[in-house]
């Protein structure tokens, strides 16, 4: 008697499945501003290039992210 389980089969041609999660990104948020100087301007500017580049860095991780993915 001859048992299926106890036969050698051909190897699977799928690929193996990887699963891989990039961060979700969030949504951009500059910082509220109420200026009442010249000086206040200046430091607006400063804190919303700040704000910028912070959220400019967390997409470039996610478009990074899944371009490694894609490979």
């Amino acid at each position: 008697m001859s048992l299926p389980a106890c036969t050698n089969t051909a190897p699977s041609l799928a690929p193996p499945v990887t699963v891989t999660t990039c961060a979700i990104p969030e949504p951009c948020v500059l910082p509220a501003a109420r200026p009442k100087a010249n000086g206040d301007l200046r430091r607006q500017l400063d804190d919303t290039l700040e704000a910028w580049g912070l959220c400019a860095a967390r997409v470039d991780r996610v478009i990074e992210c899944l371009g490694e993915n894609q490979q």
